[in-house]
């Protein structure tokens, strides 16, 4: 029993993932293929065809020749790890890239100064489709507890079924991949279940019907699951039993392809270019009925997704998302300058006026002629006031003021009012 529980916690993990990566992958708009050391922008190059396999895609990266990876990189289908393409950089390597003390050395499919892109195309070996299998226990009794999937008996089912099952499939189709149960349901036990399969890229449908005949055929020849009767063996109904040849999601077979890094996957979907190759592309690929068009640019997918990194000539930088925007240096130069020298023209008449008005002012504030001395102005004054104050006497124009105070009574006392307040 305990035996039976760890392989059922296995394979209800393995099933929960596969789930997961069977949902069609969501598809943001993308990033171009560049595979190399050094990425090199000029803005007269030429789009390069690069040839994968029996398909020929057009890139449109400036400079960049696409490499595609050859169908042949999946004979095991495990390897991701494996180790190519070195591109210069330093400091952290991303994506499972390690650094070698000169640069990131970059697992397959990843380039970059830290590994950070992906190339914009796969042609995987395998991908997984999927039947949906009905079968009929008939030598044991339906209870409610099948259907509470924290009961002993609910697991202890689950986990002699796919157990019995996987060992029933794998012995009639060699690419069968694993089981995952659907759903228990009253009659005896009906069992609903979908059967994975690792076919062929080249040959996907070919072999999904292939498997379901197969499969259909063994279950109206064989009423268990081995030949051999032991305890807790398990007896179908082999007049009840179906199988359903799903249709396939061409566009979400991609998510299952080991090749390409799970971080990933979400920018790849499936097409088929004619006759009948398989290709995962994202939406940089000239393969790509929906590629991303960067112009003036390359489209590029990281982590967070594609994006136009736009270039730049001697003549133009190119700016916007799409890199549609070219911008003349010769022209930003040119205004550049003309702009310091307009600049230049205000602060040195800025500085003319300013000096202009200090000058004047220094003349308004010292006379060197009539009033250069402060005698001569009291002078001139007093000229005006001699011949109209009474009592007042001079020898003329031009000489001091001098008062006559002989008519003045020094004793007189004058009374002055005392200050009020106001209100």
């Amino acid at each position: 029993m305990g035996a039976y529980c760890e392989i059922s916690a296995v394979r209800q993990e393995s099933t929960t993932k596969r789930n997961s990566s069977l949902s069609s992958p969501s598809l943001s708009t993308t990033t171009t293929l560049s595979k190399g050391p050094t990425t090199i922008w000029t803005e007269t190059s030429k789009p390069t065809k690069a040839t994968s396999g029996s398909i020929d895609v057009t890139s449109t990266g400036p400079s960049v020749v696409t490499t595609q990876p050859s169908t042949h990189i999946l004979t095991s289908p495990k390897t991701t790890n494996t180790l190519s393409t070195i591109t210069n950089g330093g400091g952290f390597c991303q994506n499972g890239g390690f650094y070698n003390g000169g640069y990131c050395v970059c697992r397959e499919l990843l380039f970059g100064n830290t590994c950070e892109f992906i190339v914009n195309q796969v042609i995987p070996d395998k991908v997984i489709v999927k039947l949906e299998v009905t079968v009929y226990i008939v030598n044991e009794d339906f209870t409610n507890a099948l259907l509470d999937k924290n009961t002993n008996t609910y697991q202890s089912f689950t986990t002699r079924f796919i157990q019995q099952m996987t060992n029933y499939y794998i012995t009639r189709i060699s690419y069968f991949e694993e089981v995952s149960i659907l759903s228990i349901s009253k009659g005896s036990i009906r069992v609903d279940h979908e059967v994975y399969l690792r076919v062929d890229s080249k040959h996907i449908a070919e072999q999904q019907a292939e498997a379901a005949a197969i499969i259909q055929k063994a279950l109206r020849e064989s009423n268990c699951t081995t030949d051999t009767l032991f305890a807790g063996i398990l007896c179908f109904n082999t007049s009840r039993a179906a199988v359903i040849q799903q249709v396939i999601d061409i566009s979400g077979l991609c998510s299952t392809s080991d090749v390409i890094p799970e971080e990933f996957r979400q920018y790849f979907y499936g097409v088929i270019i004619p006759p009948s190759d398989f290709l995962c592309v994202s939406n940089c690929s000239q393969a790509n009925q929906y590629v991303l068009n960067c112009n003036h640019g390359q489209c590029l997918v990281n982590k967070k997704g594609p994006s136009c990194y736009c270039q730049t000539s001697n003549q133009y930088w190119y700016t916007g998302f799409h890199c549609q925007t070219a911008i003349s240096k010769p022209g930003v130069y040119g205004g550049v300058a003309a702009g310091l020298a307009v600049l230049l023209l205000l602060f040195l008449l800025l500085l003319f006026l300013l000096c202009r008005r200090r000058l004047s002012d220094k003349h308004r504030l010292i006379d060197t002629d009539e009033y250069s001395s402060p005698a001569s102005l009291y002078s001139v004054k007093n000229d005006s006031l001699q011949s109209s104050l009474p009592g007042v006497h001079g020898p003329g124009s031009g000489e001091n003021f001098h008062p006559s105070l002989g008519n003045v009574d020094p004793h007189l006392k004058m009374a002055v009012p005392r200050p009020q307040v106001a209100n």
